[in-house]
């Protein structure tokens, strides 16, 4: 494990490691050498899984997971070395040791590890287990109640399971969360609302759900949308045309009725 206290050398490397994320192969080497250093650092061990599975290079993220938590299988490094092993198998679709493993860390830390909640959720989600996917959506709430990611994968099950109002519910909170778009989900939220609003029969608020997403991001317009747009175009025409009728064959009514009482008073 890492000492409290870090020599100036392993401290210098972990720091440099840190700085160096977003240059994978130099963060790398800061990592290793601050390991060369002191073999059975976690911190280590798990910072450099991190940047291996963020280039995609998986099974050497999952090595280093693994080894961080053989050195230690409590504390918050080992919650963050499951939880993180936990995703490599979720990313390889074994769901059955992802869910293992989040389950591990949040042994480890039941009142502070949302992610690994939503971890656990998405993978229960993908088995079709959505009694406990939606349990540990909220648990994670509780922790997090304003991440826009818990609320997206809240509503998300809901939409799943059929329960479109909860939905609509969740993708509302996450709008108001994040009203300046800052985590860019705020087009989708208005395009899964719309598809909410549309299988519940209100196509009014379905119709605006889809205007405001395309106009925040364009590419989400699809066929299936357009069709609807324009059913909604002609639906509209529709009315106006059937109330322009009505209105006609009033006022004609209207006039033939005056008529008839002139006529019956003379």
């Amino acid at each position: 494990m890492c000492p409290a206290i870090h020599t100036t050398d392993l401290d210098a490397r972990l720091v440099e490691g840190t700085r160096s994320a977003l240059e994978p192969n130099v963060a790398v080497e800061m990592f290793s050498r601050a390991l060369l250093i002191q073999p059975d650092c976690t911190c280590a061990l798990v910072l450099r899984g991190n940047v291996y599975f963020n280039i995609q290079e998986y099974e050497y993220a999952f090595v280093d997971y693994d080894q961080a938590i053989q050195i230690n299988r409590a504390g918050e490094a080992a919650a963050i070395a499951y939880n993180n092993r936990g995703t490599v198998h979720a990313v390889a679709h074994r769901l059955a040791p992802a869910i293992r493993d989040f389950g591990m860390a949040i042994d480890i830390a039941p009142t502070s590890f949302a992610t690994a909640y939503h971890n656990r959720s998405i993978a229960g989600a993908r088995t079709g287990d959505y009694s406990r996917s939606r349990a540990d959506a909220d648990k994670a709430l509780v922790i997090a109640p304003y991440s826009v990611e818990l609320l997206h994968q809240r509503a998300e099950i809901a939409i799943d399971t059929g329960d479109y109002d909860t939905a609509i519910d969740y993708y509302t909170r996450s709008l108001a969360v994040d009203a300046t778009d800052a985590y860019g989900y705020n087009a989708y939220a208005y395009l899964h609302r719309g598809y909410a609003n549309r299988s519940l029969g209100r196509q009014s608020d379905a119709a605006a759900d889809f205007q405001r997403a395309i106009a925040i991001a364009p590419h989400l317009e699809n066929e299936d949308l357009r069709r609807f747009m324009k059913s909604r175009e002609r639906g509209s025409g529709c009315f106006w045309i059937v109330a322009l009728v009505i209105f006609v064959f009033v006022v004609i009514a209207t006039v033939q009725w005056c008529n008839s009482t002139i006529d019956g008073s003379v």
